[in-house]
């Protein structure tokens, strides 16, 4: 009965124990180089990814945000689809968030208006 409980664990752990304090961990280590967007997935949604449920995390108008840096589904889940990440996973919704933010820095860098 352990080995089965064991195999469930190793299977279920990556959705359902990101907790906060793991989400802090992840961050702190992906984040080291932009240290702000700890501060901003706290903002977003308490370093939270998934609802109790196990589902990702929804918020926002209309419940179109997802993930731990609320990300507006319906503006960018298809950029994030083509570059092969999923927006509901924790994985996915952290690179895709550091890639629209490094986009945009350099734009910025380059002298045009990001909006």
């Amino acid at each position: 009965m352990r080995k089965w409980a064991l195999v469930l664990m190793i299977f279920l752990a990556p959705k359902f124990t990101f907790g906060n304090d793991i989400i802090n961990i992840y961050l702190n280590i992906y984040f080291t180089d932009i240290p702000i967007m700890i501060e901003i997935a706290k903002c977003e949604s308490g370093l939270r990814q998934f609802d109790w449920r196990g589902n990702a995390l929804r918020g926002g108008m209309g419940f179109k945000m997802v993930g731990v840096f609320q990300i507006h589904a319906d503006v960018h889940r298809e950029a994030a689809d083509l570059m092969g990440l999923d927006i509901d996973t924790l994985e996915g919704n952290i690179n895709s968030k550091r890639t629209q933010a490094t986009a945009r820095a350099r734009i910025s860098v380059a002298g045009s208006t990001v909006i």
